[in-house]
């Protein structure tokens, strides 16, 4: 968005911050919909939310500088995210 156009909280919702956090949050709603119906344990879903990343500019820069590798926004976002909040640990999860 074009900042003299735009108002400041319209601005602030179409952040690069905003968006991510929103991706994020979408991403550990499921996670916990998973834990509801037994297909994730709820003390991964717990720990996941306690690892949570910070969703600041200097995250967007990390998935904006991660994008030029990957060509694709969201796949540096996941990828972002996974380095942060770390892999799971236990039967079942495997590094590749």
């Amino acid at each position: 968005m074009i900042p003299r156009y735009s108002p400041k909280d319209v601005a602030e919702l179409f952040s690069d911050e905003h968006r991510f956090d929103t991706m994020l949050e979408v991403e550990l709603l499921a996670a916990e919909g998973l834990a509801q119906h037994g297909v994730l344990p709820q003390s991964e879903v717990d720990k996941l939310r306690q690892r949570r990343p910070v969703i600041d500019a200097e995250f967007v820069a990390a998935v904006d500088e991660r994008e030029q590798v990957t060509n694709h926004d969201t796949a540096a976002f996941v990828d972002i995210v996974q380095s942060r909040i770390g892999m799971p640990k236990g039967p079942g999860f495997t590094t590749a």
